[in-house]
């Protein structure tokens, strides 16, 4: 996994999930990097923040746990 490329994050928070409309696809952000993205979930997202969140590059989407393995 390249760490430079640049990367989105994309999360739900939890108590969010069943008010959410079907047309939102819950918040997201922009980073310069994959790795910076990764510090973004893992220092400022709460746990529950967690649970429903991706990271997207253009070489595919990492789940939380792909995401916990390359902190």
């Amino acid at each position: 996994m390249k760490l430079d490329l640049p990367a989105d994050v994309h999360w739900m928070p939890a108590d969010q999930v069943p008010e959410a409309r079907a047309d939102w696809r819950g918040h997201e952000r922009h980073f310069e990097s994959l790795r910076r993205a990764i510090d973004f979930v893992m220092q400022e997202l709460t746990i529950a923040d967690r649970a429903n969140v991706t990271i997207t590059t253009e070489d595919g989407n990492l789940t939380i746990e792909q995401i916990e393995k390359l902190q």
